[in-house]
């Protein structure tokens, strides 16, 4: 096999991860699609939620996840807790954690930690929060962003990576 390919929970974006070409290929539903750099070898995908009080699940993917790019509070992240494949949000290193639009070069780690169910599924999940007037003065995130990604590690050094959909609104 030369290629991986993994969808998202919402079925709406599609990454593919070829054994010969060690970038990463993003595409979302809407045919949006672009090239990382260089991505590590042996990703694992997960599951995040931005925003995951204020989903807006009847809406498009486009219209999930509001943001106001002149907010000076902080933007809520769930990385989730998963059973099928295994991922527990709790067994990750912290500090490797940072979120930023795959197509930008900035990247914020969190500026707060908190572990509790915040799908209902019974699992405990990481909840963290980035700072909204950071993301948008490193570069992590602007008016064109329509996806975040969450990159991070496991203690033993492996990598993974999760995505979710925004709208700018400002």
């Amino acid at each position: 096999m030369t290629a991986l390919t993994f969808v998202d929970a919402s079925h709406s974006l599609y990454f593919t991860i070829d054994a010969v070409d060690p970038r990463v290929t993003y595409e979302t539903a809407s045919g949006y699609s672009y090239l990382t750099q260089p991505a590590v070898p042996d990703t694992v995908p997960v599951t995040i939620a931005i925003k995951p009080d204020g989903r807006m699940i009847d809406a498009p993917p486009v219209l999930r996840n509001p943001i106001n790019l002149g907010s000076k509070g902080l933007l809520p992240v769930a990385l989730l807790s998963t059973t099928g494949p295994a991922f527990d949000a709790k067994a990750i290193a912290t500090a490797s954690l940072t979120i930023g639009d795959p197509k930008l070069t900035g990247r914020v780690h969190p500026v707060k930690f908190s572990y509790a169910d915040i799908d209902g599924d019974g699992d405990i999940d990481c909840m963290m929060q980035f700072n909204m007037q950071e993301l948008v003065a490193v570069g992590a995130l602007n008016a064109a962003t329509k996806d975040l990604m969450l990159t991070g590690q496991f203690p033993n050094g492996t990598h993974f990576a999760g995505f979710d959909h925004i709208f700018i609104v400002k």
